[in-house]
C-alpha cells in the first residue's frame, strides 16, 4: 500500500468590509487617474490583465522638467476607504519593469492636515514599502499602513459627509537609491488593489489517499 499526500494551501477571501479595485475583473480604471510623476492620463490603459502604467524614457519629448527619470502616481480622491477598519494595503500586480523597487502610498494625514489635495509633508503621509524589481504575474504583496494619520476625516474643501479616507495615491519609485527615480522607459500591470482589515491567511490541508497495489 502506497499513501499520497497532497498538500494545498487555502486563502481565505478578502473581508467583507474590504475596499477593492479590481481593474482585471471590472475591465476599468474605478476611479485612479494619474498623479503625475512624469505621467498623464495617457500613460494609463486597461488591458484583459488589469491597470497597465507606463512611461517614457527621461528626455523623451514632451517629458518637461522630468529629464532625471520618471516617478508614476495614481490618485483617487474619491476612494471611500474605511481607514479605521482597513489597515492593510494589498496590490496584485505583475512588475516586469526591473526598475520599481518601491511603492509608496501617499495619504492625507486626516485630521492632521488641512488640504487633502496636497501631497505636501505636512499635509500628507508617506509610507513607503519594498518589492522585487521582477515578478510573476498576479503576485500579491500586503502593507500594513497602521499609523496616527491613517484614519477616517471629512474636510471642508470635500462635498460628501462620510467620515473615510478619500486622497490616496500611489507611487512608483526605487529602494536604491531611496525613492529614486526610473531612469528607462517600462510599465507595470496592476491586477487589483485593496484596502482590507487583515493579510488573509494561509491554512494547511493534507489529503491522504491510499492505493492498493498489486504485487
Amino acid at each position: 500500500m502506497k499513501n499520497f499526500y497532497i498538500l494545498f494551501l487555502l486563502t481565505t477571501s478578502y473581508s467583507l468590509i474590504a475596499q477593492n479595485f479590481d481593474f482585471q475583473s471590472s475591465q476599468d480604471q474605478l476611479g485612479w487617474i494619474s498623479g503625475g510623476g512624469g505621467i498623464t492620463d495617457n500613460n494609463l490603459s486597461i488591458t484583459s490583465e488589469g491597470l497597465v502604467v507606463s512611461w517614457a524614457s527621461p528626455g523623451d519629448v514632451g517629458s518637461g522638467n522630468w529629464e532625471s527619470g520618471r516617478k508614476p502616481k495614481l490618485k483617487h480622491i474619491n476612494a471611500n476607504v474605511d481607514a479605521d477598519i482597513n489597515k492593510i494595503f494589498s496590490i496584485t500586480l505583475h512588475n516586469t519593469s526591473n526598475l520599481i523597487t518601491r511603492l509608496r502610498v501617499i495619504h492625507f494625514k486626516g485630521l492632521n492636515g488641512t488640504d487633502p489635495t496636497s501631497s505636501n509633508g505636512t499635509h500628507a503621509r508617506y509610507a513607503s514599502f519594498d518589492i522585487p524589481a521582477l515578478t510573476d504575474s498576479q503576485e500579491s504583496f500586503y502593507f500594513d499602513l497602521t499609523n496616527v494619520d491613517w484614519i477616517n476625516y471629512n474636510n471642508s474643501i470635500e462635498t460628501e459627509t462620510e467620515l473615510d479616507m478619500d486622497h490616496i495615491q500611489i507611487q512608483f519609485v526605487t529602494a536604491s537609491p531611496a525613492n529614486g527615480f526610473l531612469t528607462s522607459e517600462g510599465s507595470v500591470t496592476i491586477h487589483s488593489m485593496a484596502f482590507i482589515s487583515e493579510i488573509p491567511s494561509e491554512e494547511r490541508v493534507d489529503y491522504n489517499f491510499s492505493e492498493n497495489v498489486e504485487g
